[in-house]
Parts: structure tokens; sequence; C-alpha cells
């Protein structure tokens, strides 16, 4: 008789421990769940969640889905968020909506954590910049934070002539990195500038002093001209470093689109300075 009491004991709390095993892996409110869609209507939308039960989606949060969620159909995987655990139905009730914020959020920390590139589509324009969305996220670009090569300059800071500037980005992907977000706010705001000299850094990486690279010149100033080289890296030429003939001006010397070997005098950060004199 003790032996199989001692059994039955054992047995027990095998069966004790498997149901507390379940228990602490059952979904809680506000869970991140995968299923399957078993049905969906304009009505409700009925989700597998495997091993566990049938989840629901149904009221307003039918109302609010969008894209691609509005064509569900039997069989699609998804990923929905718990709003509570059993309904009167005991059913669970679920939102996609709440889900798809919260993994696109996830993944908008993931990116500005590992300092990764994005290209994005611009949306449209305000005053003060470049509208574009990260998983359907609204995303911010300020006209101080575009490249040198995309900054609006307009005589006199006209803002009507900026914002026609501006415009013609609609509808064109940049490359940019983010560098503020917040989740309670709905803000992200993006670099065009910091994204490049992410790049230009990368690229640098391969250059030292005194090497020579064929060059175009992209504008000319009067304090020297701005070149590119390899892949669209950008480098300053002081004018001290340009032989320019008594009498002459630095655009008798060189010309807008003019290629050129250049030496690299000097690297600090991204900013990369040449020279055309032959020391």
């Amino acid at each position: 008789m003790p032996s199989t009491l001692s059994q039955k004991n054992v047995t027990d709390t095998k069966l004790i421990g498997l149901i507390n095993d379940h228990l602490s892996t059952l979904p809680k409110i506000g869970d991140i769940v995968k299923g399957t869609i078993i049905s969906a209507s304009k009505s409700e939308i009925l989700i597998d969640i495997p091993g566990f039960t049938t989840g629901i989606v149904r009221g307003k949060e039918i109302k609010n889905l969008q894209g691609e969620q509005q064509n569900l159909k039997p069989g699609d995987p998804v990923d929905a968020m718990v709003l509570d655990i059993e309904n009167e139905n005991g059913q669970m009730e679920l939102s996609l909506k709440s889900a798809i914020t919260e993994t696109s959020w996830l993944y908008v920390k993931e990116k500005e954590e590992n300092q990764e590139l994005l290209d994005l589509r611009i949306n449209g324009v305000n005053k003060g910049g470049l509208l574009l969305s990260i998983k359907s996220i609204p995303a911010f670009l300020p006209v101080s934070q575009l490249t040198q090569e995309h900054y609006p300059r307009v005589e006199g800071g006209d803002k009507k002539k900026i914002l026609q500037k501006l415009k013609e980005f609609v509808g064109k992907t940049l490359r940019v990195k983010i560098i503020s977000y917040s989740p309670e706010e709905q803000k992200i705001i993006v670099s065009e500038k910091r994204a490049w000299e992410e790049a230009q850094k990368q690229k640098l990486a391969q250059y030292k002093i005194g090497d020579t690279v064929s060059t175009t010149v992209k504008s000319i100033t009067n304090f020297g001209c701005f070149v590119t080289f390899d892949d669209n890296l950008e480098g300053l030429i002081p004018i001290e470093t340009i032989p320019i003939p008594e009498g002459q001006t630095i655009s008798d010397v060189v010309r807008q689109n003019q290629e050129i070997s250049a030496k690299i005098i000097d690297l600090r950060g991204t900013k990369v300075f040449l020279s055309l004199k032959n020391e």
C-alpha cells in the first residue's frame, strides 16, 4: 500500500508540474500571439491560436484594419495582440492593429539601436521637411537633416520656393538613419545627413592620407571646390592647394564637372581635404 501511494504522489506531482508548465506559457493581456485565420468577414475574424484557443477580432478592431489586413483569408498567418483572455463566448479577444503597432515600434527600436540605414519613400512635405513612414508609423525628415546635395538652396530663404523644392522629392527614395523616436508621442525623426556620414565613414576606411584619387568637380566657391570620388564620396579642395597663375581666378583653373586627380591631405571624421599641388 505505501508503495502504491508513493507512486500516486509522484504521478500527481508530475501532473501538477505539467499543468503549471502549460499555464506559464498561456498568453497574457498585452502579449503578441501568432495564429492562423479560420474565417474573415466584415463583422468578425476568427483566428486559431495553436495549442491554446480560438481568438476573435471584432467591433472597432475590424474598422481599424488597413491595407493587407482588409483582405485576410483562411490560412493566412497573422500576429495579434491579446486584449482579453476570455470573452463572454469563451474566445480570446484580439487586436490586429495593436499587434502591428507593437511590432512596428520594436522594428524601429531595433533599427535605431543597430544604427541601420533605411531606404524610405517620401510621401509628402511641409514647410519644415519631408514626410515618410516606417512600418506605417509616420516619420519626419527635417530640412536641416538633408545632405548638402539635397538641401534646398533658395536665394533670400523664400519659404514658398523652399516648399516647392521639397515637393520635388515626393515619390523618391532616400537613405536615412533614425536619430530619435518616441512611441508615446508617436514620433520618429530621421536624418539623411547622418546616413550619408555613416556610409561615408565606412567607405573612407579604405583610404589614407597621401592617396591619389580621381575626382569630379561638383561646385566651385571662393574658398575652393567641392568634388566627388569613388561612389559619391565628397571632399573639399581648398583654394590654397590649387595652383592658380597670377591674374587668374579659381574658375579659370577648374570648372564644374571637370575630372581631375587630387591627393588626400587630411581626413577628419567624414570630412576629406584634397590638394592639386604636387607636393
